[in-house]
């Protein structure tokens, strides 16, 4: 029996999005185990920092609209989730930091496990830092970093 009522299922819709939420629905034993499938999408600072630089831009230009992502970024979740048998009463498209965005959620909803997807890089990579391990080393509950298979 599991202690863990309340789990925060944090994903990235980039195809390993499936062994993290396998690994977190083994925690599923029909004990009332209520389940938070979230994705972190960038924020429009983000997106228009990774695609065009440092600089300012005029957002005219590259029209942002969060509806439209989470409408595009929602389905995927739901059959993925749907897949694990976590259904889909329960999926969240949040913009912003990853790691902000993970541990904002987090504490809000007041969850007892964060379980997330982690690529195990190493060299200048871990240098830069991983959004597993910034949830790792701030959050308040227990947090299960699942080793991604490329």
């Amino acid at each position: 029996m599991s202690s863990y009522k309340k789990i925060l299922v944090a994903v990235d819709v980039d195809g390993c999005a499936d062994q993290v939420l396998k690994k977190a629905a083994e925690f599923n034993q029909g004990e009332g185990v209520e389940y938070t499938v979230l994705n972190v999408a960038p924020s429009l600072v983000q997106m228009y920092g990774m695609s065009m630089g440092a600089q300012v831009y005029n957002t005219s230009a590259h029209p942002f609209d969060e509806d439209e992502v989470r409408q595009s970024i929602f389905p995927k979740l739901e059959a993925l989730a749907g897949d694990q048998g976590l259904g889909s009463q329960h999926i969240v498209v949040d913009f912003g930091r990853a790691v902000d965005g993970i541990l904002e959620r987090a504490v809000k909803l007041d969850v007892d496990l964060i379980v997330l997807g982690s690529h195990g890089r190493h060299g200048l990579s871990l240098l830069l830092g991983s959004t597993a391990n910034g949830v790792l080393h701030r959050a308040k509950c227990d947090v299960l970093a699942v080793r991604i298979e490329e």
